[in-house]
């Protein structure tokens, strides 16, 4: 059996470790990882294996407990013939982008292939995408892009500008898509009549499954019109009752942009509740907010107010240095 071995660090893992990584498993019957891991890398170990588990899922993947940059030998070997319960059948060949494999396979004896040393193919710096993750977005795949993304929901009553405000952040700062509200179309094509129980829980899956849909297309930030949370008051308002189904399903995002009724209630076939039905509406939703102890901002003012407010709060998330010890991964939206 031949074993394409593959050994870095991965802070992060990036596009260029991730090709090196299928060259090895395309030329190979079976792909070994060993990463390197040091007392202060500033990303876990745990969270640097899950991502490679996402993206080869039957990879034997290893960690190389060290302090120096390149692993000792004797260690590597120890892991091989772990690996291989010292089984000489086993063909084992490294796959590396740096030199220092050369003399690393030739004291293994074993064999190598040093693979775009030059870095023309892919230059991707790991140290540039630690210190700069949204500035090199696309640079990493969607396993390691998918911890760091960070969810922004527009949230409040009907006619308060959510639909309108995504769409502007959008133009204003991402080429990539938002998630739409899908209790609106909901609304629109049902059959007339009462809601009942299970209509919130087609809701809220048609809209979780868009959200998984559209993620790997989504920059740093990933604008959201409405959520669960938000389906959980709609159920309060309607029903005058909550429905545990609906509750343990919210997943709070990074941040709620919360707005509240003080713009003109514009009428529409959709909408149930304006006057004081919407500002009991904007009450329930704060209430919520503040049960489930979420982040948030209330949006007040002006329509051109709120979008100056929500633009201000975009920037700011952007420009916020990302703690990459902070990072696990429950963050992840693979």
């Amino acid at each position: 059996m031949k074993f394409g071995v593959i050994i870095g660090s991965f802070l992060p893992l990036h596009n260029g470790s991730l090709t090196l990584c299928k060259v090895a498993k395309t030329l190979s019957e079976d792909l070994i990882v060993l990463i390197i891991n040091k007392k202060n890398d500033p990303i876990s170990i745990d969270l640097r294996i899950s991502w490679l588990k996402i993206e080869f899922p039957t990879a034997i993947i290893e960690k190389i407990s060290t302090e120096t940059i390149v692993p000792n030998t004797n260690r590597i070997k120890f892991v091989l013939d772990r690996i291989s319960k010292n089984d000489f059948s086993y063909d084992f060949h490294i796959f590396s982008s740096d030199t220092y494999a050369v003399n690393l396979a030739k004291e293994l004896k074993i064999n190598f292939t040093i693979l775009d040393p030059d870095r023309l193919a892919q230059n991707i710096q790991s140290e540039n995408l630690l210190a700069d993750p949204y500035g090199q977005w696309f640079e990493m795949p969607f396993s390691v892009r998918s911890s760091l993304i960070r969810r922004v929901v527009l949230i409040g009553p009907e006619s308060v500008g959510k639909s309108t405000l995504a769409n502007k952040i959008k133009s204003s700062f991402f080429p990539q898509p938002f998630l739409p509200e899908y209790g609106r179309p909901y609304e629109i094509f049902r059959d007339p009549g009462p809601y009942h129980d299970d209509e919130f829980e087609k809701i809220i899956s048609v809209h979780a499954a868009h959200r998984k849909a559209l993620m790997p297309f989504s920059g740093p930030i990933f604008v959201e019109d409405t959520d669960e949370l938000t389906t959980a008051v709609w159920v309060e308002m309607l029903m005058q009752k909550q429905l545990p189904s609906i509750e343990i399903q919210i997943k709070l995002p990074y941040h709620y942009l919360l707005m509240d009724p003080t713009v003109p209630f514009t009428f529409e076939e959709t909408r149930y509740f304006d006057k004081q039905k919407r500002i009991e509406f904007f009450k329930k939703i704060k209430n919520k907010l503040d049960h489930y102890n979420a982040s948030y901002q209330i949006l007040t003012g002006s329509w051109s107010a709120r979008e100056i407010e929500a633009s201000k709060i975009i920037k700011s998330l952007l420009s916020e240095k990302l703690n990459w010890s902070v990072i696990s991964q429950e963050n992840t939206w693979v």
